[in-house]
Protein backbone atom coordinates (compact mmCIF):
# COMPACT_ATOMS: atom_id res chain seq x y z
CA UNK A 1 0.00 0.00 0.00
CA UNK A 2 1.43 3.38 -0.94
CA UNK A 3 0.87 6.47 1.11
CA UNK A 4 0.29 9.77 -0.58
CA UNK A 5 2.99 12.24 0.31
CA UNK A 6 1.52 15.53 1.41
CA UNK A 7 3.78 18.47 0.64
CA UNK A 8 4.62 20.83 3.46
CA UNK A 9 3.00 24.26 3.36
CA UNK A 10 5.54 27.04 3.75
CA UNK A 11 5.49 30.82 3.92
CA UNK A 12 8.07 32.93 2.13
CA UNK A 13 8.80 36.64 2.22
CA UNK A 14 9.42 37.97 -1.28
CA UNK A 15 9.44 41.27 -3.16
CA UNK A 16 6.90 42.52 -5.65
CA UNK A 17 8.26 45.16 -8.01
CA UNK A 18 6.07 47.61 -9.91
CA UNK A 19 6.95 50.71 -11.91
CA UNK A 20 5.76 54.02 -10.48
CA UNK A 21 3.88 54.71 -13.68
CA UNK A 22 1.94 51.43 -13.46
CA UNK A 23 1.34 51.93 -9.75
CA UNK A 24 -0.06 55.40 -10.45
CA UNK A 25 -2.68 53.88 -12.77
CA UNK A 26 -3.86 51.65 -9.90
CA UNK A 27 -3.72 54.14 -7.05
CA UNK A 28 -4.56 57.54 -8.52
CA UNK A 29 -7.65 58.89 -10.17
CA UNK A 30 -7.12 59.88 -13.77
CA UNK A 31 -6.92 63.59 -13.09
CA UNK A 32 -4.59 63.35 -10.06
CA UNK A 33 -1.04 64.64 -10.24
CA UNK A 34 1.67 61.96 -10.27
CA UNK A 35 3.42 63.69 -7.38
CA UNK A 36 0.44 62.74 -5.22
CA UNK A 37 1.51 59.09 -5.52
CA UNK A 38 4.85 59.83 -3.84
CA UNK A 39 3.00 61.59 -1.02
CA UNK A 40 0.67 58.62 -0.61
CA UNK A 41 3.57 56.15 -0.52
CA UNK A 42 5.46 58.21 2.05
CA UNK A 43 2.58 59.37 4.26
CA UNK A 44 -0.28 56.88 3.80
CA UNK A 45 1.07 53.70 2.19
CA UNK A 46 -2.00 51.69 3.27
CA UNK A 47 -3.83 53.07 0.24
CA UNK A 48 -1.17 51.73 -2.13
CA UNK A 49 -0.92 48.46 -0.17
CA UNK A 50 -4.65 47.86 -0.67
CA UNK A 51 -4.51 48.47 -4.45
CA UNK A 52 -1.37 46.40 -4.90
CA UNK A 53 -2.93 43.59 -2.85
CA UNK A 54 -5.92 43.53 -5.23
CA UNK A 55 -3.56 43.42 -8.23
CA UNK A 56 -1.44 40.63 -6.73
CA UNK A 57 -4.50 38.51 -5.93
CA UNK A 58 -5.58 38.88 -9.56
CA UNK A 59 -2.09 37.91 -10.76
CA UNK A 60 -2.05 34.80 -8.52
CA UNK A 61 -5.54 33.81 -9.69
CA UNK A 62 -4.54 34.24 -13.35
CA UNK A 63 -1.34 32.23 -12.77
CA UNK A 64 -3.49 29.30 -11.63
CA UNK A 65 -1.30 28.42 -8.68
CA UNK A 66 -2.41 27.28 -5.25
CA UNK A 67 -0.74 30.14 -3.36
CA UNK A 68 -2.24 32.48 -0.79
CA UNK A 69 -1.22 36.09 -0.32
CA UNK A 70 -0.77 36.76 3.40
CA UNK A 71 0.67 40.29 3.51
CA UNK A 72 1.54 43.28 1.33
CA UNK A 73 3.55 46.21 2.66
CA UNK A 74 5.19 49.08 0.81
CA UNK A 75 8.93 49.01 1.33
CA UNK A 76 10.62 51.72 -0.75
CA UNK A 77 11.07 53.42 -4.13
CA UNK A 78 14.39 53.25 -5.94
CA UNK A 79 13.62 56.69 -7.42
CA UNK A 80 10.76 59.18 -7.41
CA UNK A 81 11.11 59.71 -11.16
CA UNK A 82 8.07 58.35 -13.03
CA UNK A 83 9.98 57.58 -16.22
CA UNK A 84 12.21 55.00 -14.53
CA UNK A 85 11.28 54.75 -10.83
CA UNK A 86 10.18 51.48 -9.27
CA UNK A 87 8.32 50.66 -6.04
CA UNK A 88 9.12 47.60 -3.97
CA UNK A 89 6.53 45.85 -1.82
CA UNK A 90 7.26 43.16 0.76
CA UNK A 91 4.87 40.24 0.36
CA UNK A 92 4.25 37.04 2.29
CA UNK A 93 3.14 34.10 0.20
CA UNK A 94 1.93 30.75 1.50
CA UNK A 95 1.84 27.46 -0.39
CA UNK A 96 3.89 24.41 -1.24
CA UNK A 97 7.44 24.94 -2.42
CA UNK A 98 6.53 23.56 -5.84
CA UNK A 99 3.66 26.03 -6.29
CA UNK A 100 5.64 28.97 -4.89
CA UNK A 101 8.54 28.27 -7.25
CA UNK A 102 6.17 28.74 -10.19
CA UNK A 103 5.70 32.42 -9.32
CA UNK A 104 8.58 33.33 -6.97
CA UNK A 105 12.26 33.31 -7.84
CA UNK A 106 14.66 34.85 -10.28
CA UNK A 107 12.86 36.31 -13.32
CA UNK A 108 9.45 35.53 -11.78
CA UNK A 109 6.52 37.70 -10.68
CA UNK A 110 7.88 37.81 -7.12
CA UNK A 111 11.58 38.16 -6.38
CA UNK A 112 12.89 35.46 -4.08
CA UNK A 113 16.29 33.80 -3.82
CA UNK A 114 15.71 30.10 -3.20
CA UNK A 115 19.45 29.44 -2.81
CA UNK A 116 19.96 31.92 0.03
CA UNK A 117 16.63 31.25 1.68
CA UNK A 118 16.98 27.53 2.30
CA UNK A 119 15.05 27.75 5.54
CA UNK A 120 11.69 29.31 4.60
CA UNK A 121 9.27 30.18 7.35
CA UNK A 122 7.12 27.09 7.99
CA UNK A 123 3.62 27.64 9.29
Amino acid sequence: MSKKFKEKIITIEALFVISLEELAFSVLKHEDDYNLLIDILNKNPEIANKKVKENIKRIIRNSKVNVKLKKVKFSYNDSDNFSHGVSYFDVKLKGTEKELKRIAGEDKIFLFNWKCNKEPIIK
